[in-house]
């Protein structure tokens, strides 16, 4: 049976950063034209700004995930739109969380961990959910724990199993129909909440 071709486009919320990598695995795809590329294809490709392009790929660059090829720059294009890359190291449907120096993106990782956790947790509080999403490299506090529940409650993604009670925090559960994938519900900046395994908006305040 031959073998299917890898994913390279994760489903659900598509945020700059995947779309961007995304373009990258296509030019990179044994069906493309050619492995090369340009930060000016992947712009066209995504219909992002320069700057978002050109700042990702960099970052990737310094991780290791591309290789910059000046040789192949076309000489009557020296601006860095049209410099060269190559990917060397594809890692998945999932692009690489890098800054601009290629350095790990830590923002995040504690909803990422409050998801995991309470998804195998049977019934918790917003204590101990921060306690079981912690991890070396970030610790998720109480409060954070306390913000996150409250958008993943009106988004119906945990119900309330014990109310509090003076001296006692509020106890959760997980509901299970909620569960739509391993990506964590995103609070965006008008605390709407949107499924990132889905991309449907979960929900909105009025």
């Amino acid at each position: 049976m031959a073998r299917r071709p890898a994913r390279l486009e994760r489903a659900g919320a598509l945020t700059p950063r995947d779309r961007i990598w995304a373009a990258i695995r296509a030019f990179s795809h044994p069906t493309a034209s050619g492995a090369l590329f340009s930060p000016a294809e992947v712009m066209v490709m995504t219909a992002l700004h320069a700057d978002t392009v050109r700042t990702y790929i960099q970052g990737l660059a310094a991780a290791g995930y591309l290789q910059r090829h000046e040789a192949h720059r076309p000489f009557d294009q020296p601006r860095r739109e049209f410099a060269q890359y190559r990917l060397v190291r594809d890692v998945g449907a999932d692009g690489p969380r890098v800054t601009a120096d290629g350095k790990p993106v830590t923002a995040g990782q504690g909803r990422e961990g409050m998801w995991q956790s309470l998804r195998v947790l049977r019934e918790f509080n917003a204590d101990e959910l921060a306690l079981a999403a912690s991890s070396a490299s970030h610790v998720v506090s109480t409060e954070e724990a306390v913000n996150y529940l409250y958008h993943l409650r009106k988004a119906g993604y945990v119900a309330e199993a014990v109310p509090a009670r003076p001296g006692t925090k509020a106890r959760y559960r997980f509901v299970r129909s909620r569960n739509t994938g391993p990506r964590a519900p995103i609070v965006g900046r008008d605390k709407s909440v949107m499924d990132a395994n889905t991309g449907e908006v979960a929900w909105q305040r009025a």
